[in-house]
């Protein structure tokens, strides 16, 4: 009769790890194993390009539709800064954004607050805005 040891971490209902182990496992790598479970816990294992890490795939489920597709673009992101022009967070959305966003209260459309649909967006995924250029229609955009 062979023993096995099943490891089953699961996030809601999103399952991050399904693991079944022979006791037969080499003991050498035990330690790689164990690191890889804490790393799980701790959502530390970077996601693949392209990918949403489990965190932000929840925390998609928060956000208006307004504002979903730009939130889904940077949690898709690697990097920990991206630049976009207005006009490519309007392709993203499908529709304009409001002169606000634009105009000479740009800097308070684009405050990272959660208590506008926009910024409630990037902040739920981790991102917050640094650089506003209204002249140039660009913002950038930083990892927390």
């Amino acid at each position: 009769m062979t023993k096995t040891i099943r490891i089953h971490l699961q996030q809601g209902a999103q399952t991050l790890a399904d693991v079944t182990l022979s006791t037969s496992l080499d003991q050498g790598k035990l330690p790689q194993l164990l690191q890889y479970i804490h790393d799980l816990t701790q959502d530390t294992i970077p996601a693949a390009p392209g990918t949403i890490r489990a965190q932000d795939a929840a925390a998609l489920k928060t956000i208006g539709k307004k504002y979903l597709a730009l939130a889904e673009y940077l949690a898709r992101i690697q990097d920990d800064t991206t630049t976009l022009t207005f006009n490519e967070i309007e392709q993203l959305l499908g529709a304009p954004l409001p002169a606000t966003a634009r105009g000479q209260h740009a800097r308070a459309w684009w405050a990272n607050t959660d208590t506008h649909s926009q910024g409630k967006a990037w902040l739920a995924v981790g991102w917050k805005t640094i650089t506003i250029n209204p002249e140039q229609e660009t913002v950038e955009f930083r990892r927390k």
